[in-house]
């Protein structure tokens, strides 16, 4: 039987493009890149296209496309919102997103670098490791308010100014969103997480219609066994439990999960951060703990699962939409 092509350009960038990734797509779909002056079939053919490019379909590529009927598939699968799943933008076009894509895509990349392999060598120097990049509101605010165990904890932040000095930090060839470096791990007890938002139902009318996002620095403790606490949105702990990973409510009070005002949630994790310290900073955990930590290593890179979910959440969607 003839493959359904996802027709791309390559510029747009596309995620199932990616090395990672594109074997999975390559198993139910041809993956062709878009050629000007080539004829192209509207009942073997979909547009594969980004949600960037959707913002002006006026001047899109694949205009002339749309205009023919062709079915397009909008790639917004790199977003943090866990809870928004794929919908119809009209019958021809599917808005195609995964809550679990920041997960499955960066289990696969960094299994490329051999992650996967790592297995810790503690010499903890550094009660925790906090890794910050681009300037927020919030991410200031961190700073601030854990001034006082900072100069015994291992920080960057990069817009800042604040480096690790690592090569890395500065190589162009680095994805550095996904970057790991070990040693950082094996010198820090456990893992304070800045995610990139921590907005919640204080945005939103409805309260609850409040939204969870995460990034893929939730998931780099849990790649390289770290315990963590979390400044992010509310029901992010909860998120990772529903998805089969653990969290340390055995270490810490994980009460400021399920506060919905981000003030309040933004203090209790403060309050958490200080007793975490007081308590485990060098980087001896009980054996419950260290259940947990290899459980999470395993899960976040078992590629039965991820080839499993690929399917069910990513594949069967747009099987469905064709």
């Amino acid at each position: 039987m003839t493959k359904i092509k996802l027709l791309y350009l390559e510029e747009d960038y596309p995620n199932f493009t990616q090395g990672a990734i594109a074997h999975l797509v390559q198993q139910h779909f041809d993956l062709v890149q878009y050629q000007p002056g080539v004829n192209y079939n509207s009942a073997d053919t979909v547009i594969l296209t980004t949600f960037w490019r959707a913002k002006t379909p006026d001047t899109a590529w694949w205009r002339d496309f749309r205009q023919q009927g062709f079915r397009i598939i909008v790639d917004h699968l790199y977003d943090s919102d866990v809870d928004t799943g794929s919908s119809l933008i009209d019958p021809l076009m599917l808005e195609l997103r995964c809550g679990n894509w920041l997960w499955y895509n960066s289990a696969l990349t960094v299994t490329n670098f051999e992650y996967n392999q790592y297995q810790p060598q503690r010499n903890v120097q550094y009660s925790f490791l906090m890794l910050l990049n681009k300037i927020r509101e919030h991410k200031d605010r961190v700073t601030q308010d854990l001034a006082p165990l900072l100069p015994h904890a291992r920080w960057s932040y990069v817009e800042r100014g604040r480096t690790f000095g690592d090569p890395g930090e500065a190589n162009p060839r680095v994805i550095w969103h996904l970057y790991m470096n070990p040693e950082w791990y094996n010198t820090t007890a456990f893992s304070v997480v800045v995610e990139s938002w921590m907005r919640s139902a204080v945005l939103l009318e409805n309260a609850s219609s409040s939204r969870t996002e995460v990034s893929e620095k939730i998931f780099k403790p849990i790649a390289l066994y770290h315990p963590f606490v979390c400044y992010g949105s509310e029901g992010t702990c909860r998120y990772l439990q529903r998805e089969g990973f653990e969290t340390f409510s055995n270490l810490w009070s994980e009460d400021y999960d399920n506060i919905l005002d981000d003030n309040r949630r933004f203090e209790a994790t403060t309050a958490v951060v200080f007793d975490a310290v007081k308590n485990y900073s060098t980087g001896k955990f009980d054996a419950v703990t260290e259940q947990k930590l290899q459980h999470n290593k395993h899960h976040y890179f078992d590629t039965s699962i991820i080839h499993r979910r690929f399917k069910t959440e990513i594949i069967d969607v747009i099987q469905e939409f064709l």
